[in-house]
Formats: C-alpha cells, sequence, structure tokens
C-alpha cells in the first residue's frame, strides 16, 4: 500500500489528545531510526514509516507506505481511544459512537461519512476498495 494513513483523535466534536505512550507501545518494538524517521519492521520486513510527534500528548499520527501488519497495529490503537483513521477524505471508525464526537466542521466537509469498520480484516479491505481503479 503505497499511501498515508492517518489517526485523528476526537472527543465532544472536538480534537483531542491521548498519551503517546498509547501509539508507542505498540509500534515502539517494531521501529528502527531511519533517514526518513522511525522505520517499521515486522520479522525483518519493511511496514512503513512511522510519524510521531515527541509530545507527552498528540491528537495524531500517521504512517506512510504501510504494511498490513502496520494497518493491522493502527487499528489496535484506535480500539483504545476515540478517533478516526483516514486516507485521504475517506475516514474510518471502529465503532459507530466515534462519529458523533467528530467535529461539524468536519463531518460537513467529508464527501461521504465515516465507515464503520469493526476489526481490523474489514478495514484492510475496505483500504484495498480504495485503492481499487486507480
Amino acid at each position: 500500500m503505497g499511501y498515508a494513513i492517518h489517526l485523528q483523535s476526537f472527543k465532544d466534536k472536538e480534537i483531542a489528545e491521548f498519551s503517546r505512550s498509547i501509539v508507542w507501545d505498540v509500534f515502539g518494538p517494531k521501529c528502527v531510526s531511519t533517514p526518513e524517521g522511525w522505520g517499521l519492521m515486522y520479522d525483518d520486513i519493511p511496514g512503513g514509516v512511522l510519524s510521531l510527534d515527541d509530545d507527552e500528548f498528540i491528537d495524531s499520527f500517521a504512517v506512510r507506505r504501510p504494511s498490513d501488519r502496520a494497518v493491522r497495529d493502527m487499528y489496535s490503537v484506535a480500539q483504545l481511544i476515540p478517533c478516526a483513521i483516514s486516507t485521504d477524505a475517506n475516514f474510518y471508525v471502529p465503532d459507530e459512537s466515534i462519529i458523533a464526537g467528530m467535529p461539524d466542521w468536519l463531518l460537513g466537509a467529508l464527501p461521504k461519512p465515516p465507515m464503520i469498520v469493526r476489526s481490523a480484516d474489514e478495514l484492510l479491505k475496505r483500504l484495498a476498495e480504495r485503492t481499487v481503479g486507480k
């Protein structure tokens, strides 16, 4: 998958912060320092590049060129905080209650409503559908 995938946290119609350690607990053991940033390695196979601020509290992070395993890890993080995962203008949420916490200005600007994905497998399927025909 040659794109970037983002995770943005929302709560009470606002962008919300969460502890950076949540992301680092999941991705940190797979990170190696590269000139591009935090390269992700899964059993010696590259899995993308993690973009993660150094602040103690963050509101988002991204993975460029994510492998399926990196997408699965991102979904693991999404199950721990109220957030949406996005690629371009496509938003995916693990639970419909997240949509109610997203800002109205964002929801109104989206070309289509966020899609509910109940598993990492479903997210991977939706992301693959997104790239068909490109």
